[in-house]
Order: C-alpha cells, then sequence, then structure tokens
C-alpha cells in the first residue's frame, strides 16, 4: 500500500563566512508538523549545515512550510528564506531567497512523497 502521508527533510548548507539566526516568528509548517526531533536549529554556523523536517499531520494531507533565518550582526532587513511544498496532489514545490545581492542560494532535488530537498546558501560570487 502507497503511503498516505509526505515528508519534507530539508538540508540547508551554509558555504559562507557568515553565522544565520533563525527568526523566531518564522519557524512553523504552514501545513503539517515538525517531525519529533527534526526543528530547525536556531543558529547555522559559517561554513556549517542544518537539518530539518517536516510531515504532514494527517493521512491524505501535505506539508508546507518556509523558515527564515538572518545574518548575525547584519543589518534586520538581512535574509535567507527557504520554503517547500509537498502536497498530496500535484508537484512539490521549493523556493529558496536572499535579501542580499552579495549572496545566493541554490535549491536542489525535491522529488517524491519523502523528498530530499537542498538549499546551498553562498557567496554570489562563487556561483560566477
Amino acid at each position: 500500500m502507497k503511503s498516505l502521508r509526505r515528508s519534507a527533510l530539508v538540508l540547508f548548507l551554509n558555504q559562507t563566512n557568515e553565522e544565520l539566526r533563525l527568526d523566531t516568528q518564522s519557524q512553523w509548517p504552514h501545513q503539517g508538523k515538525w517531525s519529533l526531533g527534526k526543528e530547525p536549529p536556531s543558529f547555522i554556523l559559517a561554513g556549517g549545515g542544518a537539518l530539518w523536517q517536516s510531515e504532514s499531520a494527517g493521512v491524505g494531507c501535505g506539508t508546507s512550510g518556509s523558515i527564515t533565518y538572518r545574518i548575525v550582526g547584519g543589518a534586520p532587513e538581512q535574509m535567507v528564506v527557504t520554503s517547500w511544498k509537498v502536497p498530496y496532489f500535484r508537484r512539490n514545490s521549493y523556493q529558496g531567497s536572499v535579501t542580499m545581492k552579495e549572496f545566493d542560494i541554490e535549491v536542489q532535488g525535491g522529488k517524491g512523497r519523502h523528498c530530499i530537498v537542498v538549499f546551498i546558501f553562498r557567496s554570489a560570487a562563487a556561483c560566477n
């Protein structure tokens, strides 16, 4: 029998020299819940990584959410935003955005009912 639940395992790689702090106003899934013990961390160290997972809260439901991190010591408007949507029907979708022109975010992966998506935050110069 096919799984009637959905989940998104998010891997965030911080390939910059900047430490990131979780914006605590942004840490809840829009649909579903955090998997037990897999909530987003409060900080992501420079050159480090983080892992979190959301899952559907019931049978026949999807999961979606977004997380915002801010650069430690940076201006309040300096943000990195990740979002994911793993619906019960339709295709999965993911988006990453940054508010600083000197940085970029790449999104990889994410197919299936229990997907893995990778967000890579890095210097925009590293992309050229």
